[in-house]
């Protein structure tokens, strides 16, 4: 069973660091911009013994909105949308809104509740209103499942909770609960069959 999670947002943001120092357990710069897409693979077992590969799909971050380096987002279950926190509010709106207009291209309209915004802080001195930035959400109509905001570089702690948020919340999803061979028995229960 696979599932695949996009990392998108403007090059530089911050996106291979975030999976990186998931993956690692531990910070982990990026020395080197992305170029295309890497892919990070991560297998878990479910409780009832079921292996679930995760595949998080870090992009480059290019402005370029060509089908070739942006198609691939038309398989995600989950889109990781990271932005930085730094910008003026104007810049925000501006990447952010490109970003959504992006994923609206390519993924069905129901993706958007399976998108996580992550506020990027690569400056210590940086001070982040979480209210200001859900106004900025809220103006763009993103319906998404949670803001965070990760300092670059103490972020350790707020990433594995974070994956943790984004990894269940893609499991409780209809089309993945079907994947998984789950059968709809009512309004509110799955069995497994």
């Amino acid at each position: 069973m696979n599932i695949n999670i996009i990392i998108l947002g403007n090059q530089g943001v911050g996106k291979t660091t975030i999976i990186d120092s998931f993956i690692e357990k531990k910070f982990f710069p990026a020395e080197h911009p992305t170029l295309g897409i890497d892919t990070r693979v991560v297998n878990v077992k479910t409780d009832n013994n079921q292996l679930i590969q995760y595949n998080y799909f870090d992009s480059e971050g290019s402005e370029k909105d060509n089908s070739t380096n942006l198609s691939f987002i038309s398989k995600a279950d989950g889109i990781i949308l990271v932005y930085d926190g730094e910008l003026s509010e104007e810049k925000k709106k501006t990447d952010l809104l490109k970003w959504k207009n992006i994923i609206g291209k390519y993924c069905t309209p129901d993706i958007y509740k399976y998108v996580w915004l992550v506020c990027n802080i690569k400056s210590k001195n940086t001070i982040v209103n979480i209210e200001k930035e859900k106004e900025i959400i809220k103006t763009l109509n993103y319906s998404t499942n949670l803001l965070s905001v990760i300092d670059y570089e103490d972020h350790t702690h707020k990433i594995n909770p974070f994956f943790e948020t984004v990894n269940n919340t893609i499991l409780e999803k209809d089309a993945i609960k079907k994947r998984m061979g789950y059968k709809y028995q009512n309004e509110r229960d799955w069995c497994i069959i």
